[in-house]
């Protein structure tokens, strides 16, 4: 009998410290993901913010537009990139969710045709103000959209006569040397 209950002791311990040493576990990071809103309230989002909007235009059998979801979309950098400078949207462009664009209503495909979106994927960049900036249509690899998500997000736009301009001579990033004391 000594020996069950010293068992029992045992297991209780045992599981007290687990579950005590469980608590102070640090808690596993949410993965991060793109923040992605409908066009409407973006609007109102890349006005308050000041910051310009990246739309997704896409459609549900799009093969592209599944390899851009599960290649570009998921790059550490990219999602760092949109989260930081843009107001990411994802537009159906054969969807029916209402879009106030300029004070009038459209569904999501009358806003893709009235926006010129032939192909899918599409991308296209408005101004803080909703003014459309660029479109790119087509697949875009994570390595091309970090170029442009830095040419328009960090505002280097400002300063180069174009994108091609700033891809051939990118800014050089200036080290930080450290302090001597």
């Amino acid at each position: 009998m000594k020996k069950y209950i010293l068992a029992v002791c045992i297991i209780f311990a045992l599981n007290s410290a687990a579950f005590s040493y469980a608590g102070t576990l640090p808690a596993k990071a949410a993965p991060v993901e793109i923040k992605w809103m409908g066009m409407t309230e973006a609007l109102a989002a890349a006005a308050k913010e000041k910051k310009f909007i990246v739309a997704d235009f896409y459609t549900d059998w799009c093969g592209w537009c599944k390899k851009m979801d599960n290649t570009t979309y998921t790059d550490p950098a990219v999602i760092k990139l949109m989260n930081d400078h843009f107001i990411p949207v994802k537009l159906d462009a054969e969807g029916r969710r209402k879009v106030i664009y300029n004070k009038k209503e459209y569904r999501e495909s009358e806003f893709a045709a009235y926006m010129n979106v032939r192909g899918f994927p599409s991308t296209l960049f408005f101004q803080e103000n909703g003014d459309l900036y660029a479109s790119v249509p087509g697949f875009i690899d994570a390595s091309t959209f970090r170029n442009y998500l830095t040419f328009i997000g960090e505002r280097w736009y400002l300063k180069y006569k174009s994108y091609q301009e700033y891809l051939k001579n990118p800014p050089v990033k200036e080290e930080k040397k450290p302090v001597k004391e």
